[in-house]
Protein backbone atom coordinates (compact mmCIF):
# COMPACT_ATOMS: atom_id res chain seq x y z
CA UNK A 1 0.00 0.00 0.00
CA UNK A 2 1.30 3.43 -0.88
CA UNK A 3 0.36 7.03 -0.31
CA UNK A 4 1.91 10.02 -2.03
CA UNK A 5 4.55 7.71 -3.48
CA UNK A 6 5.48 6.38 -0.02
CA UNK A 7 5.33 2.64 0.70
CA UNK A 8 3.28 2.55 3.92
CA UNK A 9 4.12 -1.11 4.53
CA UNK A 10 7.80 -0.25 4.37
CA UNK A 11 7.25 2.66 6.77
CA UNK A 12 5.44 0.36 9.22
CA UNK A 13 8.30 -2.14 8.99
CA UNK A 14 10.82 0.62 9.69
CA UNK A 15 8.85 1.72 12.75
CA UNK A 16 8.77 -1.86 14.04
CA UNK A 17 12.51 -2.09 13.52
CA UNK A 18 12.97 1.20 15.38
CA UNK A 19 10.95 -0.10 18.34
CA UNK A 20 12.98 -3.31 18.38
CA UNK A 21 16.30 -1.45 18.35
CA UNK A 22 15.20 0.93 21.10
CA UNK A 23 14.10 -2.00 23.25
CA UNK A 24 17.43 -3.68 22.55
CA UNK A 25 19.29 -0.58 23.72
CA UNK A 26 17.23 -0.53 26.92
CA UNK A 27 17.90 -4.24 27.51
CA UNK A 28 21.59 -3.68 26.86
CA UNK A 29 21.71 -0.88 29.44
CA UNK A 30 19.96 -3.07 32.00
CA UNK A 31 22.38 -5.96 31.43
CA UNK A 32 25.32 -3.59 31.75
CA UNK A 33 23.98 -1.98 34.92
CA UNK A 34 23.35 -5.43 36.42
CA UNK A 35 26.95 -6.45 35.74
CA UNK A 36 25.98 -9.14 33.21
CA UNK A 37 27.92 -7.50 30.38
CA UNK A 38 31.52 -6.33 30.47
CA UNK A 39 32.42 -2.80 29.42
CA UNK A 40 34.08 -3.68 26.09
CA UNK A 41 31.21 -5.87 24.89
CA UNK A 42 28.70 -3.27 26.05
CA UNK A 43 30.41 -0.45 24.15
CA UNK A 44 30.68 -2.47 20.92
CA UNK A 45 27.03 -3.53 21.04
CA UNK A 46 25.83 -0.08 22.13
CA UNK A 47 27.65 1.65 19.28
CA UNK A 48 26.29 -0.87 16.76
CA UNK A 49 22.69 -0.52 17.96
CA UNK A 50 23.00 3.27 18.04
CA UNK A 51 24.23 3.50 14.45
CA UNK A 52 21.53 1.10 13.27
CA UNK A 53 18.89 3.09 15.13
CA UNK A 54 20.10 6.31 13.51
CA UNK A 55 19.84 4.72 10.07
CA UNK A 56 16.27 3.60 10.72
CA UNK A 57 15.22 6.94 12.19
CA UNK A 58 16.63 8.77 9.21
CA UNK A 59 14.67 6.52 6.85
CA UNK A 60 11.49 7.04 8.89
CA UNK A 61 11.97 10.81 8.86
CA UNK A 62 12.35 10.81 5.08
CA UNK A 63 9.21 8.69 4.62
CA UNK A 64 7.16 10.92 6.91
CA UNK A 65 8.45 14.05 5.24
CA UNK A 66 7.39 12.70 1.87
CA UNK A 67 3.91 12.07 3.28
CA UNK A 68 3.66 15.55 4.77
CA UNK A 69 5.12 17.39 1.79
CA UNK A 70 4.58 15.29 -1.34
CA UNK A 71 5.43 18.16 -3.67
CA UNK A 72 8.54 19.21 -1.80
CA UNK A 73 10.12 16.25 0.03
CA UNK A 74 12.66 16.96 2.73
CA UNK A 75 16.13 17.29 1.33
CA UNK A 76 18.76 15.63 3.48
CA UNK A 77 20.97 18.54 2.50
CA UNK A 78 18.60 21.21 3.85
CA UNK A 79 19.51 21.33 7.51
CA UNK A 80 16.80 23.85 8.23
CA UNK A 81 18.31 25.01 11.52
CA UNK A 82 19.90 28.34 12.38
CA UNK A 83 22.82 29.02 14.68
CA UNK A 84 21.70 31.83 16.92
CA UNK A 85 18.95 32.56 14.41
CA UNK A 86 21.42 33.97 11.91
CA UNK A 87 23.86 31.46 10.42
CA UNK A 88 22.87 28.20 8.75
CA UNK A 89 24.00 25.06 10.47
CA UNK A 90 25.63 23.98 7.24
CA UNK A 91 27.97 26.97 7.43
CA UNK A 92 29.24 25.93 10.85
CA UNK A 93 29.63 22.30 9.88
CA UNK A 94 31.25 23.00 6.56
CA UNK A 95 33.61 25.61 7.94
CA UNK A 96 34.75 23.31 10.72
CA UNK A 97 35.38 20.31 8.50
CA UNK A 98 37.09 22.36 5.81
CA UNK A 99 39.24 23.88 8.56
CA UNK A 100 40.58 20.50 9.53
CA UNK A 101 40.96 18.90 6.12
CA UNK A 102 42.43 22.04 4.61
CA UNK A 103 44.90 23.08 7.25
CA UNK A 104 45.84 20.29 9.62
CA UNK A 105 46.89 17.30 7.58
CA UNK A 106 48.68 16.30 4.45
CA UNK A 107 46.42 14.39 2.06
CA UNK A 108 47.77 11.03 1.00
CA UNK A 109 49.92 10.32 4.04
CA UNK A 110 49.16 6.98 5.74
CA UNK A 111 48.09 8.62 9.01
CA UNK A 112 45.94 11.31 7.45
CA UNK A 113 44.23 9.42 4.65
CA UNK A 114 41.75 7.31 6.72
CA UNK A 115 40.51 10.30 8.73
CA UNK A 116 40.34 12.54 5.68
CA UNK A 117 38.08 10.04 3.97
CA UNK A 118 35.69 10.30 6.93
CA UNK A 119 35.95 14.09 6.98
CA UNK A 120 35.02 14.12 3.32
CA UNK A 121 31.82 12.21 4.13
CA UNK A 122 30.92 14.66 6.89
CA UNK A 123 31.67 17.53 4.54
CA UNK A 124 29.28 16.05 1.98
CA UNK A 125 26.59 15.84 4.66
CA UNK A 126 26.83 19.46 5.71
CA UNK A 127 27.13 20.81 2.18
CA UNK A 128 24.46 18.48 0.79
CA UNK A 129 26.53 17.36 -2.17
CA UNK A 130 28.59 14.31 -2.97
CA UNK A 131 29.62 15.56 -6.38
CA UNK A 132 28.26 12.37 -7.94
CA UNK A 133 24.52 12.87 -7.57
CA UNK A 134 24.28 10.35 -4.73
CA UNK A 135 22.65 11.39 -1.47
CA UNK A 136 25.06 12.40 1.34
CA UNK A 137 25.08 9.88 4.16
CA UNK A 138 26.08 10.99 7.70
CA UNK A 139 25.79 7.40 8.95
CA UNK A 140 28.51 6.39 6.48
CA UNK A 141 30.69 9.12 8.02
CA UNK A 142 30.02 7.83 11.55
CA UNK A 143 30.88 4.26 10.49
CA UNK A 144 34.04 5.55 8.85
CA UNK A 145 35.23 7.19 12.07
CA UNK A 146 34.41 4.01 13.98
CA UNK A 147 36.59 2.03 11.58
CA UNK A 148 39.48 4.44 12.13
CA UNK A 149 39.07 4.18 15.91
CA UNK A 150 39.05 0.40 15.73
CA UNK A 151 42.64 0.47 14.50
CA UNK A 152 43.64 3.71 16.24
CA UNK A 153 41.60 3.97 19.49
CA UNK A 154 43.28 7.18 20.67
CA UNK A 155 42.73 9.17 17.48
CA UNK A 156 41.33 12.40 18.91
CA UNK A 157 40.42 13.73 15.46
CA UNK A 158 38.24 10.73 14.64
CA UNK A 159 36.59 10.96 18.08
CA UNK A 160 35.91 14.69 17.80
CA UNK A 161 34.54 14.64 14.27
CA UNK A 162 32.46 11.55 14.92
CA UNK A 163 30.91 13.45 17.84
CA UNK A 164 30.43 16.52 15.63
CA UNK A 165 28.64 14.41 13.02
CA UNK A 166 26.31 13.01 15.71
CA UNK A 167 25.62 16.56 16.92
CA UNK A 168 24.80 17.72 13.39
CA UNK A 169 22.55 14.70 12.85
CA UNK A 170 20.70 15.39 16.10
CA UNK A 171 20.24 19.01 15.10
CA UNK A 172 18.87 18.11 11.69
CA UNK A 173 16.44 15.44 12.89
CA UNK A 174 15.15 17.53 15.79
CA UNK A 175 11.39 17.76 15.46
CA UNK A 176 11.22 14.88 13.00
CA UNK A 177 11.75 12.01 15.44
CA UNK A 178 10.92 11.53 19.14
CA UNK A 179 12.91 13.74 21.51
CA UNK A 180 14.17 10.66 23.34
CA UNK A 181 15.95 9.62 20.14
CA UNK A 182 17.48 13.06 19.71
CA UNK A 183 18.65 12.89 23.33
CA UNK A 184 20.41 9.63 22.49
CA UNK A 185 22.24 11.22 19.56
CA UNK A 186 23.26 14.18 21.71
CA UNK A 187 24.52 11.80 24.39
CA UNK A 188 26.59 9.97 21.78
CA UNK A 189 27.97 13.27 20.49
CA UNK A 190 28.92 14.40 23.99
CA UNK A 191 30.55 11.05 24.75
CA UNK A 192 32.67 11.18 21.60
CA UNK A 193 33.71 14.78 22.22
CA UNK A 194 34.64 14.08 25.84
CA UNK A 195 36.71 11.10 24.69
CA UNK A 196 38.51 13.35 22.21
CA UNK A 197 39.32 15.84 24.97
CA UNK A 198 40.48 13.04 27.25
CA UNK A 199 42.91 11.99 24.52
CA UNK A 200 43.94 15.57 23.75
CA UNK A 201 42.71 18.21 26.26
CA UNK A 202 43.96 21.08 24.09
CA UNK A 203 42.41 19.96 20.78
CA UNK A 204 40.77 23.21 19.57
CA UNK A 205 38.24 21.52 17.31
CA UNK A 206 36.91 19.31 20.12
CA UNK A 207 36.61 22.30 22.47
CA UNK A 208 34.69 24.34 19.90
CA UNK A 209 32.38 21.47 18.96
CA UNK A 210 31.72 20.77 22.65
CA UNK A 211 30.84 24.42 23.21
CA UNK A 212 28.49 24.54 20.23
CA UNK A 213 26.88 21.24 21.22
CA UNK A 214 26.25 22.53 24.74
CA UNK A 215 24.86 25.80 23.37
CA UNK A 216 22.48 23.90 21.11
CA UNK A 217 21.20 22.06 24.18
CA UNK A 218 20.51 25.35 25.96
CA UNK A 219 23.39 24.90 28.42
CA UNK A 220 25.09 28.27 28.02
CA UNK A 221 27.13 27.84 31.21
CA UNK A 222 28.75 24.63 30.01
CA UNK A 223 29.26 26.15 26.57
CA UNK A 224 31.14 29.04 28.19
CA UNK A 225 33.35 26.62 30.12
CA UNK A 226 34.50 25.00 26.87
CA UNK A 227 34.88 28.42 25.28
CA UNK A 228 37.12 29.55 28.17
CA UNK A 229 39.30 26.47 27.66
CA UNK A 230 39.53 27.32 23.98
CA UNK A 231 40.45 30.93 24.75
CA UNK A 232 43.21 29.72 27.07
CA UNK A 233 44.95 28.21 24.04
CA UNK A 234 45.55 31.79 22.78
CA UNK A 235 45.34 30.86 19.14
CA UNK A 236 46.01 33.64 16.63
CA UNK A 237 43.03 35.64 15.42
CA UNK A 238 43.51 34.42 11.85
CA UNK A 239 43.20 30.79 12.91
CA UNK A 240 40.04 29.45 11.27
CA UNK A 241 38.68 28.00 14.52
CA UNK A 242 39.22 31.36 16.17
CA UNK A 243 37.35 33.03 13.32
CA UNK A 244 34.49 30.54 13.66
CA UNK A 245 34.27 31.21 17.40
CA UNK A 246 34.46 34.97 17.10
CA UNK A 247 32.01 35.17 14.21
CA UNK A 248 29.40 32.58 15.16
CA UNK A 249 29.69 31.33 18.71
CA UNK A 250 30.98 34.09 20.96
CA UNK A 251 28.25 36.60 20.01
CA UNK A 252 25.59 34.05 21.00
CA UNK A 253 27.17 33.50 24.43
CA UNK A 254 27.82 37.18 25.14
CA UNK A 255 25.66 38.74 27.87
CA UNK A 256 22.50 40.08 26.35
CA UNK A 257 22.24 43.83 26.51
CA UNK A 258 19.14 45.18 28.13
CA UNK A 259 17.70 48.56 27.42
CA UNK A 260 17.09 50.49 30.58
CA UNK A 261 13.75 52.15 30.79
CA UNK A 262 13.02 55.18 32.87
CA UNK A 263 9.70 55.90 34.45
CA UNK A 264 8.68 59.54 34.30
CA UNK A 265 8.46 61.02 37.75
CA UNK A 266 5.00 61.43 39.11
CA UNK A 267 3.83 64.84 40.02
CA UNK A 268 1.38 65.81 42.66
CA UNK A 269 -0.78 68.86 42.57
Amino acid sequence: MSQGGVDLDELAALEEQRDFLLRSLDDLDREHDAGDLDEDDYQVLHDDYTVRTAEVLRAIAEHRSALDEPREPRSWAKLGAWVGGVVLLAVVGGWAVAHYSGSKSTPGTPAAAPVEKCLGLTQQFVTGSTGTGAKPDPIAAIKCYKAVLKTDPTNATAMAYQGWTWALLAKQLSGSVPQSDIDGFVKQASSNLEAALAANPTFPDALVFSSINAYWQGDDLRAKVYLARFDALKLPADNQMSQLVDTLLRPQLAPKKTTATTTPPTTTN
